[in-house]
């Protein structure tokens, strides 16, 4: 949904934050590459997982394209950051959940777990959704081009609201904070 669309919903008008939103983080976005815009809607029982959402149990995305970003890391290639990623999983002190499965999915070349290593993309996936609530918590998944990462979105403004587990975090996000 637009921003403009957001801002119509009655919870979203009714609570006291909104002007807030409105004026700060969510008056549109001038970062360089942005796309498109939007708020996804999530249902009242999983939204907290966005470590604060907006009001309406709303989370915040951008569609980006990094090929020109500043950024050291955007735009290193696949191969490279996937290397990096293989010797990365083996340093002492690398702390992860399941590390024998992580490092099969590294193995087999998984651009969602070597997206996990290289938060900041990569040559051939240059495309970037990133979500957010309006705290600490944000998520990025990358596309090797536009289209796909439109469907993708458009996929999920069609399932609303969503259910943070079932219909949003089982696509291997990369937790980017």
């Amino acid at each position: 949904m637009t921003l403009d669309e957001y801002f119509q919903l009655p919870a979203v008008q009714a609570d006291p934050e909104t002007a807030e939103y409105r004026t700060g983080l969510l008056r549109g976005s001038t970062a360089s590459g942005v796309i498109r815009e939007g708020m996804l809607i999530f249902t009242e029982s999983t939204a907290s997982s966005w470590g604060g959402p907006f009001p309406g149990s709303a989370a915040y995305f951008l569609l980006l394209d990094q090929r020109f970003w500043s950024n050291k890391w955007s735009g290193r290639p696949f191969a490279a950051a996937w290397q990096a990623a293989l010797v990365r999983i083996d340093k002492p002190g690398f702390k992860c959940r399941d590390r024998a499965r992580l490092r099969a999915e590294l193995e087999r070349g998984n651009p969602d777990v070597v997206h996990q290593f290289e938060e900041g993309g990569t040559r051939e996936y240059p495309i970037r959704i990133w979500v957010m609530g309006n705290d600490d918590t944000s998520y990025a998944k990358w596309y090797k081009t536009v289209e796909e990462a439109e469907d993708f979105l458009t996929l999920l403004e069609g399932v609303g609201p969503l259910d943070y587990n079932k219909d949003f975090h089982m696509f291997n996000w990369t937790f980017t904070n």
